[in-house]
């Protein structure tokens, strides 16, 4: 019983979909529970970059998307990074590549790029 409500629970929140194949029923993330699972992975990740090494976040996301922004802001702040500017943000946890992954899932690689940068280099 308590399989069953936290199964129903999760599809409420549309982050696991539900589908019959014959007679077996398959479970799997739903693409927004996959966008879910990445930003744990991604909270919970604490690896520091070697020193002198950050890992930026520079974006622009127009006004007709401004949750989307708000949303982002927020999480940027929420997994340690500071903001720069108003659109850089740094940590200097090694995210690049899964906040990479993130920008692709979100499909908002025409808004946001991830950059690797050492201080003091310019390339």
């Amino acid at each position: 019983r308590e399989a069953w409500i936290a199964t129903r629970r999760l599809k409420e929140q549309k982050l696991i979909a539900i589908h019959n194949r014959g007679n077996r029923i398959i479970f799997e993330l739903s693409d927004f529970g996959k966008l879910e699972a990445l930003k744990m992975h991604i909270r919970k990740k604490k690896t520091k970059l070697p020193a002198g090494e950050w890992c930026l976040v520079s974006f622009d996301v127009p006004e007709v998307a401004r949750k989307t922004r708000i949303a982002f802001r927020r999480f940027l702040k929420e997994v340690g990074f500071q903001q720069v500017h108003q659109s850089l943000w740094r940590t200097r946890n090694d995210l690049v590549i899964p906040m990479g992954e993130l920008v692709k899932r979100m499909d908002a690689q025409s808004w946001v790029t991830i950059y690797r940068a050492r201080e003091g280099e310019i390339r």
